[in-house]
């Protein structure tokens, strides 16, 4: 889904806006490797951008064709795991990771009630759960993606997340939504030091993506503040 434009700061009339879609069209190989990496005769789903540097170490910053793209780290890698793990999935590619050593979680009636509902759909999409008793689960493998994230807390509270009553949003079916969960999860948070070579591997991964625009839950990946915009915003016109 594509957010339409929007203006970010109404009260001084900012050039800021939720970045749209390029018009496509077919670009020539372009060697300079300060811009995300050109393929001949590929429809371009992202602008050709320059990494600048990082603000905040929160967001991309970014020289495109037209002035300035601002770039969520969090939700662009959101969108890149997102979509890696839904191709996997259709593709029957192994999408876990078996721990070392099971986390031990301790539920209640209600929240085992709703994990047994729903224990088949997790193992589709990476779980590996044994339940010894009628309040003990044993978490023995994981999503892939979440090994290096996830502690008894953060499991508990995600598999909460992931059999709540359904609510689709922006996905088409349960296993998607989960999925969308899970790569909010995992994906690199704000405050989060990124290299310049990370940054243009990131962007030119989130080119791949099918839907480079929004992440997960509809939020935009990138603002782009356009140079005419930019001149008006100093005075210079």
């Amino acid at each position: 889904n594509v957010v339409q434009p929007s203006e970010i700061d109404d009260k001084h009339g900012s050039a800021g806006e939720i970045a749209m879609p390029p018009q496509r069209h077919e670009t020539p190989l372009n060697n300079n490797n300060d811009f995300t990496s050109d393929t001949v005769n590929v429809l371009r789903r992202l602008p050709r951008l320059r990494v600048v540097g990082q603000l905040s170490q929160s967001y991309i910053v970014t020289e495109g064709e037209d002035g300035m793209y601002l770039i969520d780290q969090h939700a662009a890698h959101e969108r890149i795991l997102l979509e890696r793990m839904v191709a996997a999935m259709k593709a029957q590619a192994p999408i876990s990771q078996h721990l070392l050593t099971p986390i031990t979680i301790e539920l209640v009636p209600s929240e085992m009630e709703a994990l047994e509902n729903h224990q088949q759909q997790l193992t589709h999409i990476g779980f590996a759960l044994e339940i010894p008793d009628g309040k003990t689960l044993l978490v023995q493998a994981v999503p892939s993606v979440l090994v290096k994230h996830m502690n008894a807390r953060s499991l508990h509270e995600l598999l909460i997340d992931l059999t709540a009553p359904e609510s689709l949003g922006h996905t088409e079916t349960w296993e998607e939504r989960a999925l969308a969960n899970v790569a909010c999860k995992a994906a690199i948070k704000a405050n989060y030091f990124l290299t310049t070579s990370e940054m243009r591997e990131m962007l030119e991964q989130l080119e791949q993506t099918q839907a480079p625009y929004s992440c997960c839950h509809g939020r935009p990946t990138m603002i782009h503040f356009s140079l005419s915009a930019l001149e008006r915003e100093f005075g210079r016109r």
